[in-house]
């Protein structure tokens, strides 16, 4: 790892030399009354880029995400079709073959191939994504460490800097383009594989030019360094493809610690206050508290506004304050209490908070449409029978891929793991998120007995059935009615 990090540091430092040179030799030239020559300033600036690009393209890969949709997995008359399939891109973040790319690029996917700078394909297996930042991770299996591209500090990242982005515009892989950042701190933006609102944006804006297919790839510095994970334009319309000039990428601070809890932990942890918020010209001002959340246990009160959180002001009223303050949320350690700085009645005093991890409800998605999937403690995506062996399931079989398994839900306490193959809940198959949220309304709505859920784990024959209580699931019908 060491070795492979020197290797990269040592060519973004011949790349900045190269500029430093192009420069000092204006500048000698200049100091000795030499005439200047545009063309050996320009073929000096030239050289540097293709360096730049040329070694950084190493980092870079091509995916190719076969997509299945809902009605796709659950309906039997769309069986044998030609599913979807998307293009996006991804860099290695990690010698052991860990690749960082969009959640929009591989969401649903069914099948994952990268192709390498090198020509070499490869199937690739998900290890996580984070809906809430468009990112997710990618592995795959390599002879050797993968080239890594070294990340930059994107908080150090000006407005005017020259950057490169590189991607697979319209599937043209291992394109290149150069711009400008032209904006930092952009939010309020639509995006993501459902057109949901990303709930952590601070967006670096760039006129680099950007297709379908960028989305995934690095952006990055006249050092090589990847400052940003470019992930989508805006367009003339909603359904034009034109692009206009107008690029986003995440900034790496976020894709940094995102893909680094991804990697350790299968999904990301975050931190939970438990606010309704508003940005003003004096703080963070609290305007509902979530019932039993750490900001109600707190004392926490409505028309509260907060100023700064363990020593840092968070006032302005737009919305780089407004991401400033969620990401500072998002990020803070668990179980420890931080001072929180607020004026009340105009008067300053500091509260002490305990944040917790942020339970499913509150992560916004399919915890709100699915309560009692929500309340089993999963995220599931459907595996229709065509894909099962290269799932490492037996040819035909079919169900829900269990994504990622919350620390408090039902499914953790009964043994049901991340990976397994959700085939049947209280005898009834499941195919899509909507028919297990409705076997369990069932279950749990006809009997007070525990719940059987079969499920079948990757390379492994047969399937064995496990019991989870109904009770927590009877609850919620009972407080919805």
């Amino acid at each position: 790892m060491q070795a492979v990090r020197r290797e990269r540091c040592w060519a973004g430092i011949a790349a900045a030399i190269l500029l430093l040179a192009s420069c000092l030799s204006v500048a000698r030239a200049h100091e000795a009354g030499q005439a200047l020559s545009p063309g050996a300033v320009v073929q000096a600036f030239e050289s540097a880029l293709v360096d730049v690009v040329r070694e950084s393209r190493e980092s870079v890969v091509a995916i190719r995400a076969q997509d299945v949709t809902t009605p796709v997995a659950a309906s039997p008359r769309l069986q044998g079709r030609r599913i979807p399939h998307t293009s996006g891109a991804g860099f290695f973040i990690h010698p052991d073959g860990y690749i960082l790319t969009n959640d929009h690029v591989v969401h649903d996917a069914v099948d994952i191939y990268v192709t390498l700078s090198g020509g070499e394909r490869l199937e690739a297996t998900l290890t996580g994504a984070d809906a809430n930042t468009d990112l997710a991770v990618i592995k795959v299996e390599l002879d050797e460490p993968a080239r890594v591209m070294p990340p930059g500090d994107s908080d150090a990242a000006q407005v005017g800097q020259f950057i490169i982005s590189l991607g697979n515009p319209l599937s043209l892989d291992f394109s290149a383009n150069i711009g400008i950042i032209s904006a930092k701190g952009r939010g309020d933006l639509i995006g993501g594989g459902d057109s949901d609102l990303i709930r952590y944006q601070d967006f670096i804006q760039t006129d680099a030019y950007m297709n379908r297919g960028n989305s995934g790839g690095p952006l990055i510095n006249l050092r090589g360094e990847a400052i940003g994970v470019n992930s989508m334009i805006r367009t003339q319309g909603r359904d034009s493809d034109e692009y206009i000039g107008l690029g986003f990428a995440i900034p790496m601070k976020i894709a940094a610690a995102v893909s680094a809890d991804i990697i350790e932990h299968g999904h990301v942890i975050r931190g939970w206050l438990g606010i309704w918020l508003d940005p003003t010209p004096d703080g963070i001002l609290v305007e509902r508290l979530a019932p039993n959340s750490p900001a109600e246990e707190a004392g926490l009160r409505p028309r509260d506004v907060i100023t700064a959180v363990d020593g840092v002001p968070f006032q302005g009223g737009d919305s780089q304050a407004e991401a400033a303050f969620k990401w500072a949320i998002a990020t803070a350690p668990l179980g420890v209490e931080i001072p929180f700085a607020i004026q009340r009645n105009e008067v300053s005093q500091t509260v002490g908070v305990v944040l917790r991890q942020m339970p499913p409800e509150a992560a916004g998605g399919a915890s709100l449409t699915y309560p009692l999937v929500s309340a089993l403690g999963v995220r599931v995506r459907p595996l229709p029978a065509e894909a099962a062996a290269v799932h490492g399931f037996d040819k035909g079989d079919e169900g829900l891929i269990i994504e990622a398994v919350s620390d408090d839900g039902v499914a953790v306490a009964a043994g049901i793991a991340r990976g397994a193959l959700i085939v049947s809940v209280g005898g009834l198959t499941v195919y899509t998120t909507e028919s297990l949220e409705a076997t369990l309304r069932h279950a749990a709505g006809s009997s007070t007995r525990p719940i059987s859920v079969e499920i079948k784990l990757r390379n492994t024959a047969g399937t064995k059935k496990l019991a989870i209580p109904s009770e927590p699931f009877r609850k919620l019908l009972e407080d919805k009615d």
